[in-house]
């Protein structure tokens, strides 16, 4: 534990030190790596700038290495920073109001007069959008800490909301925020690269953009090594021959965002490791059938776990958690209850995607769904 650069592995709830298919989030950061270059990069430029736009492909990693890199390592910095996270989905505006919430709640910075509910609060910030900066500014000085507005998933303000107006209420509202070099503000912001020329729709703030623009390379080979390495060098582990780690390199060496997919084969690895000699092992890895195998058996058991009678219904659910311009979308329990078909099916299924260990044979109870909403991942 005391030796140099070596880290000692936080499980995750599970008792596994990988995220396979999940985002890493600010929990994993002692189990995220391979970015390191990135993250100094970052935290380097949000001395200086007010605002960063974090652009690459989908699956790049763009959230992990803001929410397990960046933001604990500002955390770490000593500098006293204070972090939002917010995404657009389809009411942008409600998602800042959040942020006025959270404020409020703290006793920083008082909410406008007569404003008590999302609808006023939504109304507020329409008509002077410069009151979010104004908010955190107060929060800053008073608590004589830094603020970070971190908001995700941006696409979703053009994929997801249909209102121009609101759009562009919501890019005033942080420009805003993001207006002052010299402020204790900062905007930090992922989006699909594919949309980035959306931006310029917004001319004051795009300028600024241009200025903060950051793009996300893929992980190179060597920081994909780390990824899967690491993690088990640090639970005092290991794999039974360092082939076994370059042939999951070369199966994903053509893929586009190929961390998700090690993730979900390392994960499985470890629940097969010989735990007795502390091994991920060469026939473990065979009897998965490899990086694609291993993605084709889960996807077969979850589809297999399904009744015939149902798969219409998980095709039309699918379908509807996704938008014309492949991205997710966020989707309320009742509209999925609209979809041709019994409610009450569509209903039990949603429950058990969203339970953990739901595929599993036990019937899932019909009567209450918790979340409320679904999100395509």
């Amino acid at each position: 534990a005391i030796a140099a650069g070596r880290r000692v592995a936080v499980l995750r709830d599970d008792g596994n030190p990988f995220a396979g298919l999940a985002a890493f989030q600010e929990a994993d950061a002692d189990r995220f790596y391979g970015r390191s270059r990135e993250i100094g990069a970052v935290v380097a430029r949000l001395r200086s700038s007010p605002l960063i736009v974090l652009a690459g492909p989908s699956g790049v990693g763009k959230s992990s290495l803001v929410r397990a890199g960046v933001i604990p390592a500002l955390k770490r910095s000593g500098e006293g920073w204070d972090t939002f996270i917010v995404r657009p989905g389809r009411s942008p505006l409600a998602s800042l109001c959040s942020i006025l919430l959270d404020l409020a709640s703290s006793n920083t910075a008082p909410i406008a007069a007569g404003a008590t509910g999302p609808d006023e609060l939504t109304a507020g910030l329409r008509a002077a959008p410069g009151q979010l900066g104004a908010a955190l500014r107060a929060h800053a000085h008073s608590k004589r800490r830094r603020v970070l507005v971190f908001v995700d998933q941006f696409e979703e303000l053009y994929t997801l909301c249909s209102s121009s107006s609101e759009r562009t209420a919501f890019l005033a509202c942080l420009d805003g925020v993001a207006d002052d070099a010299g402020s204790p503000l900062r905007v930090l912001v992922s989006i699909r690269s594919d949309f980035l020329d959306r931006l310029a729709e917004y001319r004051d703030l795009a300028d600024r953009v241009s200025h903060g623009l950051m793009f996300v390379p893929p992980l190179d080979r060597d920081g994909l090594c780390d990824a899967l390495i690491r993690p088990v060098e640090a639970a005092d582990c290991r794999y039974e021959d360092r082939g076994m780690v370059d042939e999951m390199l070369d199966a994903v060496a053509a893929a586009p965002g190929s961390l998700p997919l090690l993730q979900f084969a390392a994960a499985r690895l470890w629940t097969e490791r010989d735990r007795d000699r502390r091994l991920l092992t060469r026939a473990s890895y065979a009897a998965m059938g490899g990086i694609a195998g291993t993605l084709a058996g889960h996807a077969d058991h979850v589809l297999g776990a399904i009744p015939a009678a149902e798969r219409g219904l998980v095709r039309a659910i699918f379908e509807r958690l996704v938008t014309p311009e492949r991205t997710r979308a966020v989707v309320s329990l009742s509209e999925l209850r609209e979809l041709p078909g019994n409610p009450d099916d569509i209903e039990r299924l949603i429950y058990r995607w969203s339970t953990p260990g739901c595929w599993s044979s036990r019937p899932a109870p019909a009567a209450s769904v918790p979340p409320s909403s679904c999100t395509s991942r």
